[in-house]
């Protein structure tokens, strides 16, 4: 369970750089190194590194399906993911966004499913209700600097952390 909270965390903060890239902004360093040049890289720094790689299999579920912006930035985060770990084997898998709640909380119920997977908050009240995510609390705390209220609220249910905020849509309704 600690790896996917791990890997969740690692997709978290390089969707959050893909995401900047794309738009043109400068990436967030991703090691103590790259932030700071005159660091000097030590064996201890590498081998402390090396301590945190992640190993296993994981599977991924997404339904952005169009193979647009929003997958080509999945693909350069799990590419950079994989290359940072090369013991870790991501299934990632496509559902159609129509199914992926519905297909979600039967093999999860079912005692079987992907580990992750990403979509938007629409039914994450029903999900905790329903038992199917867990409280992620503990995994959390302390990671979430800079993000908007509105992210971490919109990432909660009774005050508990049961999602990762991936990004922030702005829906509007428009009339003409």
């Amino acid at each position: 369970m600690k790896t996917t909270f791990r890997l969740a965390s690692l997709v978290l903060g390089a969707a959050l750089a893909a995401g900047a890239c794309s738009s043109g902004a400068s990436p967030s360093p991703s090691s103590p190194s790259a932030a700071s040049p005159s660091a000097p890289a030590s064996a201890e720094a590498s081998a402390s590194a090396a301590a945190e790689t992640l190993s296993g299999e994981l599977t991924f579920w997404h339904s952005y399906g169009s193979g647009g912006g929003e997958t080509g930035a999945l693909n350069k985060v799990i590419d950079k993911v994989k290359a940072a770990n090369p013991g870790l084997t991501i299934n990632v898998v496509e559902q159609p966004f129509d199914q992926i709640f519905n297909k979600w909380n039967t093999d999860v119920g079912a005692g079987s499913g992907p580990d992750l997977f990403i979509a938007p908050n629409d039914n994450l009240f029903t999900q905790v209700d329903g038992g199917v995510l867990e409280d992620l609390d503990d995994e959390l705390a302390g990671q979430l600097q800079g993000f908007l209220p509105v992210a971490i609220d919109g990432s909660k249910v009774d005050g508990k952390f049961y999602m990762a905020p991936e990004s922030l849509k702005a829906v509007a309704l428009w009339y003409d």
